[in-house]
């Protein structure tokens, strides 16, 4: 009964809260952010957490339909909105613990960017990688690792030509796909080379951090951790003197 997910008693109130966390996932900060909650065991904070994801979901597959609806009357004008649409979506299904739907809707976003792509129309690169990075981890979510570091691969090489016309709009990004990137080689058992995508990915955020502690630090701490057990594995795997 005290499980949130089974939601045996009707969610009530919370409106305050709850608004304030439409105003951070509609706000015009980075791509990717966490908020914590956090407060005494028992006051219902996975339940609010629910909720949230619950209606960002819900959010998200409106925005869908209506794009596709867009898309049907001027596709050439409509289909990056709707690609991005399907890749935000994407994360909001794969939140919702729901990978093949995730999945399915991920793919469709790349396949339109790489379409668009394909016939020599325009394609936001930016939002072509992210969608790219997001399709890497649907992949691995569902046991395809090859496919996962394949697909991984492809992101960094686009925010790498991104970060070299300008870093300071990409690094983010470019340090996010290469952590990614370190986890897809580990995954596969090539640990060596998941350490140096992820040394690249901490030397960035680390410059990051410096810079915007606050934006940055939780980042660098994953990725940090990461290094650490990448390092270990390989210490571990290393013969031992005798």
């Amino acid at each position: 009964m005290l499980n949130a997910r089974r939601a045996v008693v009707p969610f009530t109130g919370r409106h305050d809260e709850l608004a304030r966390l439409r105003e951070w996932r509609d706000g015009d900060g980075a791509r990717l952010a966490v908020r914590w909650l956090y407060g005494p065991g028992g006051q219902g904070k996975s339940r609010l957490a629910a909720r949230f994801a619950d209606e960002a979901l819900t959010t998200a597959e409106e925005a869908v339909r209506q794009w596709r609806e867009l898309v049907a009357a001027n596709p050439a004008l409509h289909e990056e909105f709707l690609a991005a649409a399907l890749s935000d979506l994407g994360n909001r299904l794969a939140a919702a613990d729901r990978p093949e739907e995730a999945l399915t809707a991920t793919e469709e976003a790349v396949l339109i960017l790489d379409r668009r792509a394909a016939t020599g129309r325009a394609v936001d690169r930016d939002s072509f990688a992210n969608a790219l990075n997001n399709l890497g981890n649907r992949l691995a979510a569902v046991n395809r690792p090859e496919a996962a570091l394949d697909t991984s691969r492809k992101a960094v090489e686009i925010y790498l030509v991104l970060v070299g016309e300008h870093p300071a709009a990409y690094e983010p990004a470019l340090a996010r796909a290469l952590a990614n990137l370190g986890i897809r080689w580990a995954q596969l058992g090539f640990p060596r080379k998941g350490l140096d995508a992820t040394e690249e990915a901490v030397r960035i955020q680390q410059a990051l951090a410096a810079a915007n502690p606050e934006a940055f630090t939780t980042d660098l701490r994953r990725f940090t951790y990461n290094r650490d057990a990448l390092r270990a594995e390989l210490a571990e795997r290393s013969p031992r003197p005798r």
